[in-house]
């Protein structure tokens, strides 16, 4: 088969381009071909069947996993919770004042 390169190709006509390739699920250049088939009055080839999608496809890798290994129970790790404290309390108001006229802190804690 032959092919296609264009040059110089507007902005906006490759988005749009795009765009309606997303909306009737192909490939730019898909899309391409069916317009040039279609312009032309032939006509424009159907896509395979053999096409699956992201979810199809994660399942049949799965699957195949599941085959092979059974049924696998991990084991999680304990759930760790932060400390109510903050790594911060125990800055001075002269730290806070030293990082704000840096212009790294936008407003420094009120100390009231």
């Amino acid at each position: 088969m032959a092919s296609i390169t264009l040059h110089d190709v507007d902005d906006g006509l490759e988005r749009r381009l795009r765009l309606r390739a997303t909306a009737n699920g192909r490939s730019p250049e898909q899309e391409a071909r069916e317009i040039l088939c279609a312009a032309l009055g032939e006509d424009a080839p159907e896509p395979p069947d053999d096409r699956v999608g992201l979810g199809t496809a994660i399942h049949k890798r799965f699957a195949a996993f599941h085959a092979e290994f059974g049924d696998v129970d991990l084991e999680l790790p304990p759930r760790e919770y932060a400390s109510d404290e903050s790594p911060f309390d125990d800055w001075s108001e002269e730290d806070w004042k030293a990082l704000e006229s840096r212009g790294s802190v936008r407003e420094p804690p009120s100390f009231d």
